[in-house]
């Protein structure tokens, strides 16, 4: 059960995106466009993430899902610095015909959830303190080893807490065109996802942008595809989904975003 919560939880850090440019140009507008992050002292965001995760051969299906919100401490001349907080973990289970629920605003529903929270219910709630640059690149992250002094709480976050990382996106240094796009080589216990984002379109308030994704290790060959849509004035995250196929394993999996800005 462990190993099989583990394999889920490190799919999860797989589905994020810190991206380094790797343009290749097929069509264009007529003046292209520069990604960056344009937030102000004060702006707040929330982002929800929802996965859920089939995996047919070990009769498991189980679903994830986060709650996080994003403050602006302040900017700089070529830094941004956030503090991010849980505002909510839940995790449900169905294995062989057992289920089992996790949400931390129940913390004490079963022994299963009292269990759950015990490991990694003391996340809810604290500052963990982002700075990056204007383009998305990160210049310092949380100490997650100060917070956790146990090691299954460790195991059960790092997939949370990566993508925690992961949710301000790495953005190209130079002007993007329609058609153009980057890619990215994730690597994580054994387990490599190349993923390309190509630029589909641009409206009066998003970026569109298409992803496609191949997955190779550890006997986990897979595919991923789905789409990524980012604020135009912020580059923040409106939404995303993507689904993930892993035949070898009889794994399906669907990962949603959805982030708005609050204040």
């Amino acid at each position: 059960m462990k190993k099989i919560l583990y394999t889920a939880i490190v799919l999860f850090c797989l589905s994020s995106c810190t991206i380094e440019s790797n343009k290749e140009k097929e069509s264009s507008i007529e003046d292209g466009v520069l990604l960056r992050y344009n937030l102000n002292e004060g702006d707040e965001f929330l982002l929800e993430v929802d996965v859920d995760i089939n995996m047919e051969k070990e009769a498991l299906e189980m679903k994830m899902g986060m709650s996080v919100t994003t403050s602006v401490n302040n900017t700089k001349s070529n830094s941004i610095n956030v503090n991010s907080i849980y505002n909510k973990l839940t995790m449900e289970i169905d294995m062989e015909g057992e289920s089992e629920k996790y949400d931390s605003e129940n913390p004490e529903a079963s022994d299963f959830s009292t269990a759950m929270h015990d490991m990694i219910g003391s996340m809810i709630g604290i500052k963990l303190n982002h700075e990056f640059t204007s383009n998305g690149e990160m210049i310092s992250t949380p100490d997650y080893e100060s917070l956790f002094t146990n090691p299954q709480m460790k195991m059960q976050m790092d997939g949370f807490n990566d993508q925690l990382d992961n949710m301000i996106i790495e953005l190209p240094e130079d002007t993007l065109f329609i058609g153009e796009y980057w890619e990215e080589e994730i690597i994580a216990d054994g387990i490599t996802s190349n993923v390309k984002y190509t630029l589909t379109d641009i409206t009066n308030q998003e970026y569109i942008f298409e992803l496609n994704s191949k997955i190779t290790g550890s006997g986990m060959n897979g595919t991923q595809t789905g789409e990524l849509i980012l604020d135009k004035n912020t580059c923040m995250i409106n939404s995303s989904y993507s689904t993930l196929n892993m035949p070898a394993i009889g794994m399906e999996a669907s990962y949603k975003y959805t982030g708005k800005k609050i204040r």
